[in-house]
């Protein structure tokens, strides 16, 4: 998608007409109390716990649910996606 854009270095140049074409979401109010709700949330228990519990992975499973609905993403391509990018 943007292959033309590299600068030395292994930099890439973004501009408005890069950053124009990227999906964003726009949620609506109840979605955005409901993240904001469950961060908060997530982050009141880290530092209760000082780690991911199994009610902090809760939390944190709820908040990642919540932003596939808002994209339309599926479970398997979620899972994809994290296994791809963060877990390997």
């Amino acid at each position: 998608m943007f292959e033309t854009l590299s600068l030395s270095g292994g930099y890439m140049r973004f501009g408005p007409p890069q950053i124009s074409q990227l999906p964003v979401s726009i949620p609506n109010q109840e979605t955005i109390r409901d993240i904001s709700k469950s961060v908060h949330q997530l982050q009141k228990r880290l530092d209760e716990v000082g780690d991911m519990d199994k009610k902090a992975l809760e939390l944190d499973n709820k908040i990642n649910e919540t932003i596939l609905r808002m994209y339309g993403i599926q479970e398997d391509e979620f899972t994809k996606i994290m296994n791809d990018n963060f877990l390997s």
